[in-house]
């Protein structure tokens, strides 16, 4: 059994040099083995040489795994505003699975080995997405305030973009600098109103706002009379965000009890430690007990993201 164990162990480090070679240093490690035929590709008439052309931008335009991986990654350390690079993201990937492999370890289980450490690996990206969160829930708290103003200011103007610059210093961060960018667009880069308002909606993922920037594109292409139809919109915005409040507090409290549920299930395993060790020792060294308790972890890990799936923000639509 020990030796098991040690082949584990070797294989996990094993794979994970190979990643971390892929990721940093893009480095094909699988192809030191297998041996590439190349073939040549005769294509015998025009059409299957279009064909052919299509079918390799598709696949060239497609984002692969690591791609959007990483751009997911990015995007999260970017709106958390957290001073961390994508090489320092993860080495703390690394070392923080590491507390879950040796949690799999102390239990022997290669089983929770795998599992935990790929868990644990998470955390960092947690940390960092929870920061960003906190910030979407500003933005959207800031929006109908921030859009009030401007609104009220580009009523007396016949561009928005002095509309959003007279009123620049009344918007707090963090929505401060998407404004300050689009008006920089405009008056530095010489882009054009339009350009500059997509990019704009681009940074900022709320409905309401996005109305917003539509109607200004619209007042901005078909007629200035157009822009009146913005006033409702921050008044509209404020009448959801009561009712969700409501629904908000519902989901919230079913999901403490969840995650209250989840944590207790490793507390309640160290209590069999001290308190009934001959079911600790059937877990933890009999191979029943440990496929059991590994089957138990891919249990609750897929209950979890269905709860978290089932639980996010209900979308509330008022008459």
């Amino acid at each position: 059994m020990p030796l098991f164990y040690r082949l584990m162990i070797t294989l996990s480090m094993l794979i994970l040099l190979v990643t971390i070679s892929k990721l940093i240093f893009n480095f094909d490690i699988v192809g030191l083995f297998v041996k590439v035929d190349v073939r040549d590709k005769r294509i015998k008439n025009y059409s299957d040489i279009l064909k052919e052309q299509r079918r390799r931008e598709i696949l060239n335009s497609k984002p692969g795994l690591k791609e959007r991986v990483l751009k997911r990654v990015t995007m999260a350390i970017e709106l958390s505003e957290v001073d961390l690079s994508i090489s320092q993201f993860i080495t703390y990937s690394l070392l923080f699975s590491s507390i879950g492999v040796f949690i799999g370890l102390f239990l022997r289980n290669p089983i929770l080995m795998v599992i935990l450490g790929g868990l644990t690996s998470l955390l960092p990206f947690v940390f960092i997405h929870n920061k960003a969160k906190s910030k979407f829930a500003l933005i959207d708290e800031l929006l109908p305030t921030v859009m009030g103003i401007i609104i009220a200011q580009y009523l007396h103007e016949t561009d928005i973009i002095i509309a959003i610059e007279k009123k620049l210093e009344q918007i707090p961060a963090p929505l401060n600098r998407h404004f300050t960018s689009c008006i920089n667009e405009v008056q530095v880069l010489n882009k054009d109103t339009v350009t500059a308002l997509k990019n704009l909606g681009d940074k900022i993922e709320n409905y309401y706002f996005n109305e917003f920037i539509k109607l200004a594109i619209q007042a901005e292409e078909q007629g200035q009379n157009l822009k009146f139809t913005m006033v409702s919109i921050p008044e509209d915005m404020r009448d959801v965000q009561q009712e969700q409040s409501k629904f908000d507090l519902i989901r919230k409290k079913y999901n403490r009890e969840f995650i209250a549920t989840i944590v207790f299930m490793p507390i309640n395993l160290m209590l069999l430690r001290f308190g009934y060790r001959d079911y600790y020792n059937l877990l933890v060294y009999d191979v029943r007990g440990k496929i059991s308790l590994g089957i138990i972890a891919i249990g609750l890990i897929i209950v979890s993201y269905k709860q978290y799936m089932d639980n996010k923000p209900i979308k509330i639509e008022i008459d």
